[in-house]
């Protein structure tokens, strides 16, 4: 679950073809994006534990809401859940942003119908937001947010591998980064992946092989 709540940054890289000076502003987003998660995500986690303790919110799916009935403050607990709504109608849009554009792309590449890879007047892959918000709606109205991540966590440590093994093959003037990098990258992924549950490699390798027989269907 902690990583996957990490996983929103990498929506930005998706978004190459819509902002000026992508070189220049994707990477410097990525880092804020990140140092501004791990700074708040801490800064939540030190307001947490100190107020509820670390034994109470163990014991619980909604440590925050826990934290926040722990004051003597009776409007808290009300306002911490209606921000909670908030965020995660923020991470919705984001995924819909992201996925969408993901969509357009291997539609272009005929990995997915063609209809997702049309633009309206604007530029905006309407069909792939469509679709994308679709699938969403119907994940989450028939889903649980376990089984979800348990299916994403696998599937996004391999895709997040798969860029970095192909970070390490671009030559030296093409790279951003020093070569280690992404090779620490796809090490630190093989590592998480072999070391989630046997049910989330399960279910992560079921997705990816349902993904796998889609597009060979797709092509033929």
């Amino acid at each position: 679950l902690l990583f996957f709540a990490y996983t929103g940054y990498a929506r930005i890289a998706t978004l190459g073809e819509e902002v000026r000076q992508p070189e220049r502003t994707i990477p410097r987003a990525v880092i804020i994006t990140i140092t501004g998660a791990i700074l708040l995500y801490a800064a939540v986690a030190t307001v947490a534990l100190g107020t509820a303790g670390a034994a109470a919110l163990a014991e619980t799916a909604a440590p925050l809401h826990i934290a926040a009935s722990a004051t003597p403050h009776d409007w808290l607990p009300p306002l911490v859940a209606a921000g909670g709504l908030a965020a995660m109608l923020g991470v919705v849009l984001s995924q819909i942003l992201g996925l969408s554009r993901m969509s357009f792309a291997m539609a272009r590449r005929n990995d997915l119908p063609e209809i997702l890879s049309r633009v309206d007047d604007r530029g905006v892959p309407r069909a792939a937001v469509m679709v994308v918000g679709a699938v969403a709606a119907v994940v989450a109205a028939t889903g649980a947010l376990d089984a979800v991540a348990a299916a994403a966590a696998l599937t996004i440590l391999v895709y997040y591998g798969i860029t970095n093994v192909a970070a390490l093959r671009l030559g030296a003037a093409e790279r951003w980064l020093p070569a280690w990098v992404p090779a620490f990258g796809a090490l630190a992924c093989a590592t998480l992946a072999l070391s989630l549950d046997l049910r989330t490699i399960v279910i992560g390798l079921a997705v990816l092989m349902a993904g796998v027989l889609a597009r060979v269907l797709q092509h033929r």
